[in-house]
């Protein structure tokens, strides 16, 4: 779930030449797994029949910070904000954060600690094999 669970600019980062290809995190989901649907919206997440674990991609991408632009605060930007804890106020089902950063810190500790969340995976320039 989440806007990089599919995206490819995310694994990257800005110090990087052109990869034959980039595994996102959707796709090294799929390699595990026999099922992985990829919802964008607590509106489509209500229309899954059956959800065991839900991966929630989460963080930077370099339309939000690079060299030469910086963030204000380290928060999460508030539309991630407001869909995380959307989903954590709703679900029953057990929530992993993979925070996708190009180096710059994100402050996550609201959230670490909700009873749904049982884990916290931080991929920093994950580059072509990062959603592996």
């Amino acid at each position: 779930m989440g806007r990089y669970a599919e995206d490819y600019g995310v694994m990257l980062g800005n110090y990087n030449g052109i990869p034959e290809f980039i595994v996102t995190v959707a796709q090294g989901l799929r390699n595990v797994c026999d099922h992985v649907d990829v919802v964008k919206s607590l509106e489509e997440l209500s229309k899954q029949e059956a959800v065991d674990l839900i991966v929630m991609t989460i963080g930077l991408n370099q339309d939000i910070e690079r060299e030469g632009l910086d963030r204000e605060d380290l928060l999460l930007p508030a539309d991630q904000r407001a869909l995380l804890e959307g989903l954590l106020a709703q679900t029953k089902v057990p929530v992993v954060l993979t925070l996708l950063s190009g180096g710059g810190s994100v402050d996550i500790s609201a959230y670490e600690q909700n009873e749904h969340v049982v884990g916290v995976l931080a991929v920093g320039y994950g580059g072509m094999y990062g959603g592996q």
